[in-house]
């Protein structure tokens, strides 16, 4: 039984550091690239600028769709340029991935009989997905993990921590308030959560 614990566990370790690797090469393939992430940064310094940050002139005709508070959160990060920048957007992207993968693993692979083969397969099936993401530096990975990571606080029964989550996640974009009535519904205190 232990023997096939930690076979399981090390085959995980070594999946996700094969995972891992495949990441970094995208970040090398894509380092001086035009991506979402451009647009993102661009709304800071627009702000910074009393500039209209959903109108004309738009980057690449690329218009910016988030909310002022992430634009904001983008101005903060105009003193330390747009590469260094880059490379902490895609390090929380890495971050939020792999917290969501141990998320998965804790509600979904535990009821697999191989959860490590499970695993596998959704990592090969989001593996387009996640390149897009990561070649792009696009938001979807950090909206769902925030969704994935408010699921988990409201099994802990931190279902006011995971509603705070999940208003800074809606903040940012609109997708995760479709979650929100599946999150308040699981919720042990449904009132609290909605409140």
């Amino acid at each position: 039984m232990l023997r096939t614990v930690f076979k399981s566990q090390t085959a995980f370790a070594c999946l996700l550091i094969i995972y891992t690797a495949w990441i970094v090469s995208v970040f090398f393939r894509n380092l001086n690239g035009f991506d979402d992430f451009d647009v993102f940064f661009n709304s800071g310094k627009r702000l910074l600028n009393h500039e209209n940050i959903y109108g004309e002139p738009y980057l690449n005709q690329l218009r910016y769709f988030y909310s002022p508070s992430f634009a904001l959160l983008m101005s903060a990060l105009q003193c330390i340029g747009i590469f260094y920048s880059k490379l902490i957007w895609y390090l929380i992207n890495y971050f939020a991935l792999m917290r969501m993968i141990f998320i998965l693993k804790k509600y979904v692979f535990k009821h697999s009989e191989k959860p490590v083969l499970t695993m596998f397969i959704l990592l090969f099936i989001s593996g387009k997905l996640t390149l897009f993401n990561f070649l792009s530096n696009q938001m979807t990975i950090v909206l769902i993990w925030i969704i994935l990571e408010s699921f988990d606080l409201i099994n802990k029964g931190k279902s006011g921590k995971a509603m705070v989550l999940m208003a800074i996640g809606f903040n940012i974009k609109i997708i995760p308030l479709f979650a929100l009535p599946w999150l308040i519904i699981i919720s042990k205190k449904p009132l609290k959560s909605i409140f």
